[in-house]
């Protein structure tokens, strides 16, 4: 029977003290014995992060091949995971954050059986936002006007590109020579590396494959925090912004709209100058701050 390798990658930073809860979650899995498995932890340059915790740790509770790297210096996610998927030997890569953990014990079972009937490049599924008190928050996304979108590429490109990625990078895999194929993640960006890559994807008419289960129990916080964003990502997000507001595949309604909504910050709108340029962006603007003081 062949064997299919998959490497299971997990990034921390400054969290290595709460990766116990992807190790115990791996350890979990009931794998298939045609998936040969291996683990990497990749810490990106964390003062004081404790080796020998971690791989007593991994001896304790894996029985799979298993690395520890560390960076020398902080690269950031987006050079630190294609650093982990160039030094991987799997053909398959699935992310695991190390404070969340798979929502079932056969979730990489069925991660695999999308990507082998189907032939699939990239999969992606649901996953279960959790905060600190492991109580659920939020909805599960994709929602089913969502789901739909996975059946016309053309359709999800618009989607994204118009209102944001539903598709989370923690719940979503890849097939590695898709990602060599591209040029890995774009280094372009520092923190930000699923979105800018799932726009190149489909831009380059690569379907997202979609299996309708719930893979992750995601636990909130960290740098994509929806509450506090770090100042990094948020750079990442103004520098993509700024490029699709620039795609031809977006009429000049969405391309003026994306650049003035998710380009220019709060004191750059309100500028002479773009409030010329911009003035139905602008009137739009306004009316939404009038409405929210109003209901103060």
């Amino acid at each position: 029977m062949e064997k299919y390798k998959v490497t299971v990658i997990t990034l921390t930073y400054n969290n290595w003290d709460k990766i116990h809860t992807a190790i115990n979650s791996l350890a979990r899995q009931i794998i298939d014995e045609h998936i040969d498995m291996e683990y990497l932890i990749v810490d990106d340059g964390t003062e004081g992060f404790n080796i020998a915790y971690v791989q007593e740790l991994v001896k304790n509770n894996l029985n799979v091949k298993s690395r520890v790297i560390i960076n020398e210096k902080n690269l950031g996610t987006v050079k630190s995971f294609n650093n982990a998927i160039k030094q991987s030997k799997g053909d398959y890569i699935i992310p695991l954050s190390a404070d969340d953990e798979f929502y079932s014990n056969d979730v990489i079972n069925k991660i695999m059986a999308e990507f082998i009937n189907s032939n699939a490049d990239i999969v992606t599924a649901k996953r279960m936002p959790y905060d600190d008190d492991n109580s659920v928050k939020f909805a599960t996304l994709p929602n089913d006007d969502q789901k739909k979108l996975f059946n016309n590429n053309a359709e999800l490109l618009e989607y994204i590109l118009k209102y944001g990625s539903f598709i989370s990078g923690a719940c979503t895999y890849y097939r590695k020579s898709h990602l060599v194929k591209l040029g890995f993640f774009d280094e372009e960006y520092v923190l930000l590396e699923d979105y800018p890559f799932l726009v190149k994807t489909l831009l380059n008419g690569v379907r997202i494959n979609y299996i309708d289960i719930i893979a992750i129990k995601y636990r909130l916080g960290g740098v994509s925090s929806i509450m506090k964003r770090h100042p990094l990502l948020d750079r990442d997000f103004r520098k993509l912004y700024k490029k699709i507001s620039e795609m031809t595949q977006l009429n000049l309604y969405w391309r003026r709209r994306i650049f003035y909504f998710k380009v220019l910050s709060s004191a750059e709108k309100i500028k002479i100058l773009n409030i010329i340029k911009y003035p139905e962006q602008f009137m739009y603007f306004g009316m939404k701050r009038i409405g929210k003081l109003l209901r103060i």
